[in-house]
């Protein structure tokens, strides 16, 4: 890794990363100040489609699932999608990676470094949904546990850190953004297809999001939680290491 180039790689995406963050801080208000009528849609016999998703929750197991799956999983990924965009994929196809070469930075030393950058940030994003999630419950006069509303932000993050390595990856390997779009993209909506629709459950499967319990998680009742958590930092892993190692190989388009 090269802190030199890490840091170069902050001062050009800082205004997209802190745009994001803005938009999550106001989500974040925007939840906070409609909280009574979201318990009220999405619990019993108002929740129309949502009646079967939600019966038997809680207010906290309703709340932290309608915080974490929307911001983490909707505007993370919209946020990770466009960083991998920029900063693998576009370097390759659009020759920008030409001037890191000239000045003696391979491309191993580069990916490595655009891996750490996109590591701290999504370990950024979770200090900051987990710290405005807990100020939000203060906010509401609710009582939570720490320990159940920590897992279910750590899973999230996971989930979604496991996503956007699979696009890191696709971006080392092949041209094109489609598969570094789609992939997310369909992993996503697979996962809210199979909450909001009955019959078709088995369809979070094949979403690397809906592998765990979301809901279980934040009603203290995860199941094999740290089960998934391993495969998601194998697949963390793995995806880093194989893009390492094809990175280095591709051709630039100059």
């Amino acid at each position: 890794m090269n802190w030199v180039l890490l840091k170069k790689l902050e001062q050009k995406n800082r205004l997209l990363y802190w745009a994001f963050t803005g938009v999550i801080v106001f989500y974040f208000a925007m939840v906070v100040m409609m909280y009574p009528m979201i318990i009220d849609m999405m619990s019993g016999e108002n929740s129309g489609m949502l009646g079967d998703f939600t019966a038997g929750w809680d207010n906290i197991g309703i709340y932290a699932v309608s915080l974490i799956s929307e911001i983490v999983f909707s505007f993370g990924m919209i946020l990770f999608v466009m960083l991998v965009f920029r900063l693998v994929h576009k370097p390759i196809e659009g020759g920008s990676l030409v001037p890191y070469l000239m000045v003696g930075i391979s491309r191993t030393t580069y990916i490595k470094t655009v891996a750490a950058y996109l590591g701290m940030k999504l370990l950024l994003l979770f200090v900051l949904v987990l710290s405005i999630g807990m100020l939000s419950f203060v906010a509401l006069g609710e009582t939570f546990i720490f320990t159940d509303f920590f897992l279910s932000v750590l899973m999230a993050v996971l989930a979604l850190a496991a996503v956007i390595f699979v696009s890191f990856f696709i971006a080392s390997v092949r041209p094109g953004m489609g598969l570094i779009i789609g992939i997310p993209v369909v992993f996503y909506l697979m996962m809210l297809l199979s909450q909001l629709y009955s019959g078709i459950e088995f369809l979070r499967w094949f979403s690397v999001f809906g592998w765990y319990d979301a809901t279980g998680l934040a009603v203290g009742d995860g199941g094999l939680w740290w089960l998934v958590a391993i495969i998601y930092i194998s697949m963390i892993a793995a995806s880093f290491i194989f893009s390492a190692r094809i990175f280095k190989k591709r051709n630039l388009g100059l």
